[in-house]
């Protein structure tokens, strides 16, 4: 048995897959040493009797021209959702496999990165919510992410039956699926971990700690790694894997830098996922507050937001003239004395007088030191016997990160000012860094780190979708670290570019009233509308010499049946002018009429044209059109918002209408 399968013993409910090592995976350094490519060859042959391995191998000798060579170069096959393989290749040889008709798309293996309790009572799904235990049990959540802890307890199955019949997963062979960093645990228990009471940070935040979907199962599928992330190859096998095992819904927390769709192993993956009915739901990035910074933007993506909650952990300092100032962290340390010495590093002329090198355990030792913004103040000050950490950070501070020593993040401006001015007040300056609590504060808004759109893929879709609350969240942790939407608020003017259509509604969700159903078709339109040629969508879609003409061309100016509006301008423009066609189902009440709210900023004018949708019918499926006019952007303006809400007796269906001026 595989340690992967003694680990599950106890949990058997508890999917765990562990790919293949990412060492085999290192990059090449010149053009004349081998580096990983990823060679895409679409959908899986129709024959039964098709030997991938055997066929992927034979590919790789013709243009290797040894078959030993070849052999050693193959990483890995795809062959369970979609068909390809991994292998080390010289770029010439790369650019040979692409002459092959098999052969769909050839691109380098890059790098990834992993997108870093009251939260589900804020969204409205409290623990007293009516649930459905039987549908939620046979929901399958796949995680691709750093692995999972089962110990945790979150992950207990107590009371769970077998596996549903859907299930066609299974352990698998190799490194350990154990988490060593911490956040799978986390993302994988917010999912869908069962209720933890008295769950809180050495009593900090304490209540309980639930996933979304409390009696749901998690298939998880480490694809990342601590000494490597989350390479492309490594997250295309997580997506090959997983849709094969049937899970229902995929949550991948992980991105890089904004690439071409036919080179972005997760859309390429999500929309195999999407062609089975899959959700792939993914985090929006964490490089905000800058615009243009949102990742993971294809439109059959379900792009996340981070957003706040009514909790902020709030730690205090309290210094040596009474004086009480406040920061971030989370900081579970009660301080043995009153006050202690506190030393300043903080030289205006030198920027690294705070830096490992330039501080001693003499003036460092037994004290509590202040420096301006430095990421590992903390483990730095720990090593040279220092008692607590203040750093000052100059950028905004909305979220709470725990420390190893008694420590916490100021406002440099703020707090660090007074701090500072204290320090040069007298001889003898003294603090305290106070354990952490919890306090109530207004919400939701959308986090500084939170990245935001306008994206430049395809311009005329809104991305990220939605957000969900990212800030101060306790879930499960491993022991081996240490679409109905609610309008909410920046603390930018990014607007919609940062939370997308809103706060998501979870209970809302489940009855909508209305629906913007897309397919495969509307897709591959709007690909062929936004100018992808017949290579680059077969690189997607994995059919090469896909033919555009034989597929109905989409109307409007974005194409797509998305539940919200977006166009980009240039500055040039004098003038807006966008048509947008939709089609809504009714999944509300059977005979039903919907009309028409339209909320428009000053310069814009917009249409909705029928003004009434009249529905008799459950699935019954209306068009409408919305039109678009207008004068220039104002000058000391970069976006319009607008909204349009269908509404009848019950339901309210909000859309976001955003102009962006580029």
């Amino acid at each position: 048995m595989s340690n992967a399968m003694k680990i599950s013993k106890n949990l058997p409910l508890l999917i765990l897959l562990c790919l293949y090592c990412l060492p085999l995976l290192t990059q090449g350094l010149n053009q004349n040493e081998r580096k990983p490519y990823i060679v895409y060859m679409g959908k899986l042959p129709v024959a039964t009797t098709y030997a991938q391995k055997d066929h992927h191998h034979n590919l790789l000798a013709t243009v290797i021209g040894d078959h030993q060579l070849a052999r050693e170069s193959q990483i890995h096959s795809y062959g369970k959702s979609f068909n390809g393989f991994v292998a080390r290749l010289l770029p010439h040889e790369a650019e040979k496999l692409l002459e092959d008709d098999n052969v769909v798309s050839v691109f380098p293996n890059k790098l990834n990165k992993l997108h870093t309790t009251r939260s589900w009572d804020f969204l409205g799904l409290t623990e007293n919510v009516k649930r459905q235990p039987t549908e939620e049990s046979n929901l399958i959540v796949g995680v691709l992410d750093s692995g999972i802890w089962i110990d945790c307890p979150s992950f207990n199955d107590k009371g769970y039956g077998p596996p549903p019949s859907t299930w066609k997963g299974k352990c698998g062979a190799g490194k350990s699926p154990v988490d060593e960093e911490g956040h799978g645990t986390h993302t994988a228990s917010t999912a869908a971990g069962v209720a933890v009471k008295g769950g809180s940070v050495y009593g900090i935040g304490e209540g309980t700690v639930r996933g979304g979907v409390e009696g749901g199962r998690i298939a998880m599928y480490k694809v990342c790694w601590p000494d490597r992330g989350c390479s492309d190859a490594d997250v295309l096998a997580g997506f090959d894997e997983a849709i094969a095992d049937g899970v229902n819904i995929l949550s991948v927390s992980l991105g890089g830098s904004p690439k071409q769709f036919f080179t972005d192993p997760i859309a390429i993956g999500s929309f195999h996922a999407m062609k089975k009915g899959i959700l792939t739901s993914c985090s929006a990035g964490n490089t905000g507050p800058s615009i243009h910074t949102v990742q993971n933007v294809a439109p059959w993506i379900l792009t996340v937001a981070a957003s706040s909650i009514d909790r902020k952990f709030i730690t205090e300092v309290q210094l040596g003239d009474g004086k009480i100032t406040s920061g971030r962290s989370i900081n579970t340390f009660s301080p043995e004395e009153k006050l202690y010495p506190l030393f300043s590093g903080a030289v205006p002329s030198d920027p690294s007088s705070c830096d490992y090198d330039s501080l001693t355990n003499e003036t460092v030792s037994g004290r509590i030191v202040y420096c301006p913004d430095n990421a590992n103040n903390d483990f730095f000050i720990k090593q040279l016997g220092g008692a607590g950490s203040i750093v000052g950070l100059a950028d905004e501070i909305d979220y709470s990160t725990p420390t190893i020593i008694p420590g916490v993040s100021v406002d440099a401006d703020t707090a660090g000012k007074t701090i500072l001015s204290y320090v040069n007040s007298t001889k003898n300056p003294k603090a305290v860094i106070r354990q952490t609590t919890s306090t109530t504060v207004p919400a939701p808004f959308v986090a500084s780190f939170s990245s935001r759109g306008p994206q430049s893929i395809t311009s005329n879709i809104l991305k990220p979708d939605i957000t969900a609350p990212g800030l101060d969240i306790l879930a499960g942790f491993s022991k081996l670290t240490t679409l109905t939407a609610t309008p909410l608020k920046t603390n930018d003017d990014t607007a919609e570019l940062g939370y997308g259509s809103g706060q998501i509604n979870p209970v809302g969700a489940l009855d909508p009233g209305l629906v913007y159903n897309m397919s495969t078709n509307s897709y591959i339109a709007f690909l062929c509308k936004e100018g992808y040629n017949s290579t680059n969508i077969g690189a997607i879609i994995g059919t090469k010499g896909f033919d555009c003409s034989s597929i109905a061309s989409p109307e409007g100016t974005d194409g797509i049946n998305y539940p919200s509006m977006h166009i980009q301008i240039p500055s040039s423009n004098s003038t807006i002018s966008a048509i947008f066609h939709r089609n809504v189902t009714n999944v509300g009440f059977s005979n039903s009429t919907y009309k028409a709210k339209v909320t428009t900023p000053k310069g814009l004018s917009i249409e909705v044209i029928p003004d009434t949708l009249k529905f008799s019918g459950l699935n019954q499926e209306l068009s409408f059109k919305v039109v678009l006019k207008g004068s220039q952007i104002p000058t000391k303006n970069k976006i319009l918002s607008a909204s349009l809400e269908w509404n009848d007796s019950k339901y309210s269906v909000r859309s976001p209408i955003v102009v962006y001026k580029q």
